[in-house]
């Protein structure tokens, strides 16, 4: 970037010496030429949904320019970029998995023009599958012949939603029917079932991979309110005086 001027003088073997000219005998410019940085490659990052990713970009520049580091173009919300360190951190989210996401890291030096030097970054993010949520089911207390209805409510927080499906878990008393899709236990205790006290216990599973449930335990007391036996009485024919 500067402009140098040079003469020369000439000296003969007696000493004599040439006046030294007040114009230069030649002149040049040395032209100043930035050379870009080095942008190490960076491997593909993968994690969990729900993880926070952590990368430190490195970039060397033989001049011994200062870096400053950019996100380019498709860098997923949420990516921080410290642009005097090169510090890359992204707190993903349940949103975020499954997906590939590949965006461009720019290191630009302040030389005059400044250079610059870019690599994509490629980061794919897992799904991971949570485990549904049910909803505590209340406790009943009901006579024979009474028609129980409950409903069991159940929430799937993944990204894009699992299917749920309910059943139960052991063994219940005849009669009991419990719809798989939507959750709804019906039961109408006969003449028999009680009284008793009954622990039922309702299992929500997705079909996420790889499955996972929830259980929820209630109570159900059937008092005895009916006769557990019918009389029937016969006839006979009888003679008049008899």
């Amino acid at each position: 970037g500067s402009q140098y001027a040079f003469y020369s003088v000439a000296t003969d073997q007696q000493g004599n010496r040439e006046t030294a000219p007040t114009t230069p005998d030649a002149m040049t410019s040395a032209t100043l030429t930035n050379q870009s940085p080095t942008l190490a490659a960076v491997p593909t990052q993968t994690l969990d949904e729900g993880d926070t990713l952590q990368l430190t970009l490195s970039a060397s520049d033989l001049e011994n320019s200062v870096i400053r580091y950019t996100l380019g173009a498709g860098a997923p919300a949420g990516v921080v970029l410290n642009e005097s360190s090169g510090q890359l951190t992204w707190a993903t989210g349940e949103a975020n998995g499954p997906s590939t996401n590949a965006f461009t890291i720019t290191a630009t030096d302040n030389g005059i023009p400044p250079a610059r030097a870019s690599q994509l970054v490629t980061v794919v993010v897992r799904e991971v599958n949570a485990a549904p949520v049910l909803v505590a089911i209340t406790n009943y207390t009901i006579n024979e012949g009474a028609l129980l209805i409950v409903t069991a409510s159940a929430h799937d927080f993944d990204l894009p939603t699992n299917t749920l499906r309910f059943r139960l878990s052991s063994a219940v008393p005849m009669g009991i029917t419990l719809d798989p899709t939507n959750g709804v236990l019906r039961w109408r205790p006969n003449d028999l079932q009680g009284p008793s006290t009954n622990l039922f216990a309702v299992v929500v599973y997705d079909n996420g991979v790889p499955s996972l449930s929830a259980t929820q335990q209630f109570m159900v007391i059937v008092r005895d309110t009916r006769a557990d036996f019918t009389l029937s009485l016969g006839s006979t024919n009888m003679l008049t005086g008899t």
